[in-house]
């Protein structure tokens, strides 16, 4: 099966970096651009794209920042970057009775 997704941006890698290393961050994207030497127009994809996945807000003067965590969340941060969380709970092992066929 194929999924259809956004192509990964070397600059995407390097913005969300940026990120993670500077929580209170907060960039235009024309700032963006001079920290990661781009253009100012690409700066804006690249924050665009890491808004659309939910990694980054937008503020109301146009600058992005680290999205804010709900504090009673129930997911993980590990290196700053929510853990996928599944409903998987750990079963007791059944014990299985040995047959014999003859």
């Amino acid at each position: 099966m194929i999924a259809i997704a956004e192509p990964i941006d070397a600059d995407v890698l390097r913005a969300r970096n940026e990120f993670l290393t500077r929580p209170s961050l907060q960039a235009s994207a024309q700032t963006l651009a001079e920290i990661l030497d781009i253009s100012a127009r690409h700066a804006l994809v690249v924050l665009e794209s890491l808004m659309r996945e939910g990694f980054l807000e937008r503020t109301t003067d146009d600058r992005y920042g680290r999205r804010q965590m709900e504090e009673n969340a129930e997911t993980q941060i590990i290196a700053g970057t929510p853990a996928l969380t599944f409903g998987i709970t750990a079963a007791a092992p059944q014990r299985r009775e040995k047959t014999c066929v003859r």
